[in-house]
């Protein structure tokens, strides 16, 4: 892995792609105001790079999209951003998922001032 490569450049969140996530991550992101990072693998993981792209985003909030298993580098995120309050939507995709569109449009924060987004899907009371 030689790191992570900016292939777009927006303010609302990041989105990663590892591997063959690639395709699939930039047809869900299309017309979107978000940055995509991708690398063929996220060992060793590029801290610097995430954690610049996280910063200049408007909320440091990562889509993390993985071959197979959700999650699976999410500590290398958190590890990354720890100083930093941010949210991290990690998914697993199997091909080209329909619903990785969704979830990455429904995930960044709508209102740029509100730290926490009433629609925001990991809020426990459901965003009401």
């Amino acid at each position: 892995g030689g790191g992570f490569r900016v292939l777009r450049r927006g303010r609302a969140c990041v989105v990663v792609a590892v591997g063959p996530t690639l395709g699939p991550v930039l047809r869900a992101t299309a017309g979107l105001d978000v940055t995509v990072l991708h690398a063929a693998t996220v060992r060793p993981f590029d801290e610097i790079t995430l954690r610049t792209a996280a910063l200049a985003a408007d909320h440091p909030d990562v889509v993390l999209v993985e071959p197979h298993l959700p999650g699976a580098s999410a500590r290398h995120v958190a590890r990354t951003l720890v100083h930093v309050p941010h949210r991290l939507l990690a998914l697993g995709l199997d091909g080209d998922e329909p619903g990785l569109a969704d979830a990455v449009r429904r995930f960044p924060r709508q209102d740029p001032r509100d730290p926490r987004d009433p629609r925001d899907p990991l809020d426990p009371n459901g965003g009401v």
